[in-house]
């Protein structure tokens, strides 16, 4: 077995580089120059092109008999001075040289990324007469690198819209003449959305979408399978949709079905037809498949982040209604571990013995009905009425609803001997206010247009997202009222004060939610779940609780 030879450290069985090269040297040399994307070239002592194969000339955009003869410098323009400095190393050092070069050559607009290996050439006299080189372009591969980080910063801000164009420089800077689609997987409507990337339509549609059951594409085995396909023309043929049908009349002769497969599950496919026969090789498969893996992970992101902003929109225009039966539940499952939330149940536990009022402050969709019905669980009224009033409305109603009339009674004779909740106790109307403090001073409030009195045994627990000192302030609230609410004021945080909650408020609700439905509890990606640890949540754990609610049922 040889292995250092004349013709270098190569792998052989004895005499066989001297017997195969004597006798075929011709054969061994068109081999050699003719592999495909590999550019060869033999320049002399003053850098002059000597040979070149067609796989060099065509990197360089220059015909192979233009090179012959003439100088690197007057060939390659811009690149010719890293190039020569190289040359000269080889030719000086008797050693070969590996290295990375980037320009633009004369003859070409885009900057091209090339991989070069020099090696010295030697005449029959061991004299080194010029330098041999192998080249290999790596200007696409640069380009893909490019786009995919670009895709993958523009994922988590950017609309289908916006991500679309940049997925499509993808597809077209590896087969710029093919025409590309992706369409989104809908499992419940059992139908996919075609968003064409390229070609006519994508240019003339306003939406640039269309609906389509799934039964009336070829795309079937590639969504349940999860495996990339490829289609000849006779393939498509069998599948007789009105949609395959219109691929076949434009001509087309192979389609290739790349999965968009994500942690959130099956997505969609990324689509290519062609006009050419075989025009999908392996190889060519497995970087389209590296594209939809970067594809499918920007799609989910961009899908979340809409769905996020879809509950906050709906959230702004309506007012969350809550359960009116929240007394049924004293003892509601607060749920997280952050230093926050347990500092105000601490605050809790401290205060539910007592039947001091309690004023419970914090944003929209904090909990502060949970912690009230907390603290009304672990009081000594725990076995008796724990009554919530809204205290937004017109004043009549919520006379009615607070001290009833000679039919009804009012929710405050309701809570005797427990607890009466004032839920948002700044929204009520000054004349309200007035009474209420009289509840607290122990004075006797009757019905609602009555004159007899009842003696009352409640408890007052309060919550409200406003200031209520700036209220007293402006003359909006009542200022003995306030000084007796807040006598011991607990503040619950916002969910953006206490990330470290939304992983256990996640799980809560899914599981939550799937049990409702009875649906199997799924698992919760890490990508989905660090979107939802990024997200602001202004409508605080119930916006969460309502985009999951809605994400569970999707």
């Amino acid at each position: 077995m040889e292995r250092n030879t004349a013709f270098g450290e190569v792998w052989a069985d004895e005499g066989f580089l001297e017997r195969e090269i004597v006798a075929r040297p011709k054969q061994i040399l068109s081999t050699f120059l003719n592999v495909p994307n590999v550019g060869v070239a033999i320049c002399d002592e003053q850098q002059r092109f000597q040979m070149i194969n067609s796989a060099l000339a065509a990197m360089n955009g220059v015909p192979g008999e233009t090179h012959v003869g003439r100088p690197v410098a007057e060939v390659l323009g811009d690149v010719a001075p890293e190039l020569i400095e190289q040359f000269r190393q080889v030719m000086s050092q008797d050693a070969p040289l590996f290295f990375n070069i980037s320009g633009r050559l004369p003859n070409r607009e885009e900057v091209g990324h090339w991989v070069e290996s020099f090696f010295p050439w030697k005449d029959s006299s061991g004299k080194i007469s010029g330098v041999f080189a192998l080249v290999i372009e790596v200007t696409r591969e640069k380009q893909l690198e490019r786009l995919l980080s670009s895709l993958t910063s523009l994922a988590a801000q950017s609309a289908l819209q916006q991500l679309f164009p940049r997925i499509q420089d993808l597809v077209k800077a590896i087969m710029p003449d093919e025409q590309a689609s992706i369409a989104i997987h809908d499992e419940r409507a059992s139908s996919l959305s075609v968003y064409p990337l390229t070609g006519e339509q994508y240019h003339s549609t306003s939406t640039r979408s269309f609906k389509l059951p799934i039964q009336e594409t070829p795309f079937a085995p590639v969504l349940v399978g999860r495996e990339s396909e490829v289609f000849n023309r006779s393939r498509l043929a069998r599948n007789r949709s009105e949609f395959t049908r219109q691929m076949l009349e434009q001509g087309v002769q192979s389609l290739c079905c790349i999965p968009l497969v994500s942690q959130m599950g099956m997505l969609g496919i990324l689509s290519l037809t062609s006009t050419r026969e075989k025009a999908f090789d392996s190889g060519m498969v497995k970087l389209l498949e590296k594209v939809a893996w970067q594809a499918a992970i920007s799609v989910d992101q961009v899908l979340l982040t809409n769905e996020i902003l879809l509950l906050k929109s709906k959230l702004a225009e309506q007012t969350i209604d809550v359960e009116e039966d929240l007394g049924k539940e004293f003892m509601p499952e607060i749920v997280g571990n952050s230093s926050a939330l347990k500092g105000a149940l601490q605050q809790v536990k401290t205060v539910a013995p007592s039947d001091s009022p309690v004023l419970i402050l914090g944003e929209c969709g904090t909990g502060k009905k949970l912690l009230a019905a907390t603290l009304h669980g672990w009081s000594r009224r725990a076995g008796q009425p724990f009554v919530r009033v809204r205290c937004s409305g017109p004043l009549e109603q919520l006379n009615r609803d607070l001290f009833g009339d000679e039919e009804q009674p009012g929710h405050i004779e309701l809570a005797q001997d427990g607890t009466l909740f004032l839920d948002e106790v700044g929204d009520l109307p000054p004349a309200i206010q007035e009474k209420c403090l009289r509840i607290m001073e122990r004075q006797p409030a009757g019905p609602h247009g009555s004159k007899g009195t009842a003696p009352l045994n409640v408890r007052l627990v309060a919550t409200t997202r406003h200031d209520l000192a700036r209220g007293v302030a402006e003359g909006k609230f009542l200022r003995e009222l306030y000084y007796r609410l807040n006598l011991f004021p607990i503040r619950i945080a916002s969910l953006r004060e206490r990330p470290e909650d939304i992983p256990d408020l996640v799980l809560h609700f899914v599981e939550k939610f799937a049990r409702r439905i009875k649906k199997l509890v799924p698992t919760v990606p890490d990508n989905t779940m660090n979107a939802l640890l990024k997200w602001k949540w202004p409508g605080n754990v119930s916006e969460l609780e309502k985009f999951l609610e809605r994400a569970v049922i999707l």
